[in-house]
């Protein structure tokens, strides 16, 4: 059985908490990094899995990730992170050889992650960091006008 590549949603998440813990927006950090916006987006969204990057890139933007702020617990769930896509993926798409689960003992920050993607509770070394901010696609001063309701759409402006 052929595998697709890896993907990169769970680290992606966790580096967008690291970034977002700075605070910065992606384009601020694409820049901080000397990396293109395409990039950043890429790797927050799994698109372009962090696990594909050469060892001494992935150690850079780690430093750099630091140098900018980042919480330190969160940029040290990169490798537990990128494990839980690894094992995922292979769960998901089959492997040639043997699966990730049977190649080496996972931590407990990869099993937290596992349990991150698959229910939705969070590890506890991030229990108390705010969640991720969600976009909003629409004006909210006009659905407030309209009495449509803050509630309903979530909307963070009222």
């Amino acid at each position: 059985m052929t595998a697709r590549p890896i993907t990169g949603t769970i680290a992606g998440f966790v580096l967008r908490t690291a970034r977002e813990s700075v605070p910065l927006t992606q384009a601020a950090m694409a820049e901080a990094l000397g990396a293109d916006l395409a990039t950043v987006q890429g790797w927050e969204s799994g698109r372009r899995p962090i696990a594909h990057m050469r060892a001494v890139d992935l150690l850079g933007l780690r430093r750099r990730l630091a140098g900018l702020g980042a919480d330190a617990v969160i940029v040290a769930l990169l490798d537990a992170a990128m494990d839980a896509d690894r094992i995922i993926s292979a769960t998901l798409t089959g492997t040639d050889g043997p699966h990730p689960l049977a190649e080496w003992v996972h931590t407990r920050n990869t099993a937290h992650m596992l349990a991150w993607a698959l229910t939705g509770t969070r590890p506890p070394s991030l229990a108390q960091m705010p969640s991720p901010r969600r976009r909003r696609y629409f004006d909210c001063a006009l659905f407030l006008s309209l009495g449509l309701g803050s509630r309903m759409l979530r909307c963070q402006c009222s």
